[in-house]
């Protein structure tokens, strides 16, 4: 049986990645290539928290629900709170892995209209998700958004940065909602 790690806070994502405290208790951005991958091969990963992540390579087979995804060309997954990963046998190393994570927990929602929203996004779930193939262009886009809620965390945290970063959120995931359809309008 494959070894299970879960993660329930943003601090336990911090604590797997060996990167000191975290910025805020409920979001964090990761810059992949900052990171050393400190996930055994052969084990499964789930969390509590929301995951849109975007690499250009990975150095293992990586499943979500029963497919494999394939990062070589650069590619946008999003996985719901509880649902798992695997993280199969290593294929290669390699120096430039590039892209970023952004990690949120249900709790930084709760209070929002994203909350009721959330469930109308789609591609978080197993049955219709798989890994989204961007263009230059679209990297870009979401990569602005991302950026703006990792300047939001490093400025003093306010009464303001909450709505701030949802709202961020919710554009991000509100371009992922067009981007899924042209992919999928032009596989029709």
């Amino acid at each position: 049986m494959k070894p299970i790690i879960h993660i329930h806070t943003i601090s336990d994502l911090y604590k797997l990645f060996d990167l000191g405290p975290s910025q805020h208790p409920l979001v964090a951005v990761l810059d992949f290539s900052k990171v050393s991958e400190q996930v055994e091969q052969n084990s499964m990963i789930s969390t509590d928290l929301y995951s849109i992540m975007f690499k250009n390579y990975c150095k293992n087979n990586f499943k979500y629900g029963r497919k494999t995804i394939d990062f070589q060309d650069g590619n946008l997954i999003c996985i719901a709170p509880n649902q798992a990963i695997e993280i199969d046998n290593e294929v290669e190393s390699r120096e430039n892995m590039l892209g970023w994570g952004l990690f949120f927990h249900p709790d930084l929602i709760r209070a929002t209209s994203l909350n009721d929203k959330i469930k109308d996004y789609s591609f978080f779930s197993y049955e219709i998700s798989e890994a989204l193939h961007l263009s230059d262009k679209e990297k870009n886009i979401l990569y602005e958004c991302v950026q703006k809620i990792e300047a939001e965390l490093k400025e003093n945290i306010d009464v303001h940065s909450q709505f701030i970063i949802v709202s961020t959120i919710e554009l991000l995931l509100n371009y992922c909602s067009r981007f899924y359809g042209r992919q999928l309008i032009t596989r029709s």
